[in-house]
C-alpha cells in the first residue's frame, strides 16, 4: 500500500501536477486499494452473520417507512409557522 502512494506520488512529480491534482491522485489510489481490501472482508462473511445483517437491513427499512410520514408532517408544520410569521408580520 505505502509503495502504491509513493509509486502515485512519483508519477505526479514526473508529470508536474499541482497540489489539487497530487491529492486527487493519492485519494484515487487509496480508493481503489480499500476497495480490493474489502472484497475479501464481504466474501468470507458466515451464513448467521448474513443473515443477521439482512433482517437488520430489512427493520431499518421497516423503520424508515414508519418515519417518513413524521419527518413530512413537522417538515409542514414548520413551514407552516414560518409562513404564518412571515404574514402576520407584514399584516402589523
Amino acid at each position: 500500500m505505502k509503495s502504491k502512494i509513493v509509486a502515485t506520488l512519483k508519477r505526479a512529480q514526473a508529470l508536474r501536477l499541482n497540489a489539487a491534482e497530487t491529492k486527487a491522485a493519492v485519494v484515487s489510489t487509496l480508493t481503489a486499494a480499500g476497495f480490493m481490501l474489502s472484497a475479501g472482508a464481504h466474501a468470507a462473511l458466515d451464513a448467521a452473520i448474513a443473515t443477521g445483517l439482512t433482517g437488520l437491513q430489512s427493520d431499518a427499512s421497516d423503520l424508515l417507512g414508519l418515519v417518513w410520514p413524521v419527518v413530512i408532517f413537522v417538515m409542514f408544520g414548520i413551514m407552516g409557522i414560518r409562513l404564518f410569521k412571515k404574514v402576520a408580520g407584514k399584516a402589523v
